[in-house]
């Protein structure tokens, strides 16, 4: 995977995160419980394809920095 295209897709997934957080606000509010919690099943599937690009990302950098000083 190449680091530019993880940092692209970890970009991606979290500024929808943001927005469906808005979504699920407005959804608690209005009482659409089944709303709730289907963005809410959405999110937490995200959370994890994000929390995996950024593990990637950061092996990446980690690894360009061992690189660097050798």
């Amino acid at each position: 995977m190449k680091t530019t295209n993880a940092a692209t897709e970890y970009a991606t997934i979290t500024a929808r995160m943001t927005a469906r957080g808005s979504l699920i606000e407005a959804a608690e509010s209005a009482g659409q419980w089944d709303e709730v919690d289907r963005l809410t099943k959405l999110q937490n599937r995200d959370d994890g394809k994000a929390t995996k690009l950024y593990r990637a990302i950061d092996d990446a950098a980690r690894a360009t920095r061992t690189a660097w000083t050798m």
